[in-house]
């Protein structure tokens, strides 16, 4: 007797695909932090660079930088005739934990500074630097899930040569 074979209609949930630009930063120089002294500030000059990509792995919409150095930039990008192109790059940022009412704590975004010897928040050494952005390339991307059932459809029949 031969087996009835059955027709399966798989559906993947969140199936996209979506375009990822990628940026590089200029060269800058930011400053660091060298003292472990609360409000004795050591501070040394140091160049970096970031990478910056319009979304992430998964299709979301990314708005910072990758953190460098324990900081990273608010960025803005804009699709221009030219091509895709960074219109706009915040000051170095990093995130604090603080203790609100009733003692929870949370955690928020605070431009990167140091308090000097007084301890005044108001006369805090602030890092100002920011970036300038070249375009890398771009790529269309499959969204996560996508990707891990074509590998598991692919990868069974695939054989090295």
């Amino acid at each position: 007797m031969a087996k009835a074979t059955k027709q399966v209609n798989y559906r993947i949930k969140g199936a996209g695909k979506a375009w990822c630009h990628t940026f590089k930063a200029s060269l800058e120089e930011g400053l660091k932090n060298v003292s472990y002294k609360v409000n004795a500030p050591v501070i040394n000059k140091y160049g970096h660079t970031h990478y910056f990509r319009n979304i992430d792995s998964n299709l979301k919409p990314q708005k910072e930088t990758a953190t460098i150095s324990g900081h990273f930039h608010e960025v803005e990008w804009v699709d221009t005739p030219d091509g895709p192109k960074v219109s706009k790059c915040g000051p170095p940022m990093t995130y604090k934990y603080v203790t609100r009412a009733g003692g929870v704590q949370k955690r928020v975004k605070v431009q990167v500074g140091w308090e000097d010897q007084t301890g005044d928040e108001n006369q805090k050494l602030l890092d100002k630097h920011t970036h300038t952005f070249d375009y890398v390339h771009s790529e269309e991307l499959l969204e996560r899930g996508i990707r891990s059932v074509a590998r598991e459809v692919i990868e069974p029949g695939f054989q090295e040569l």
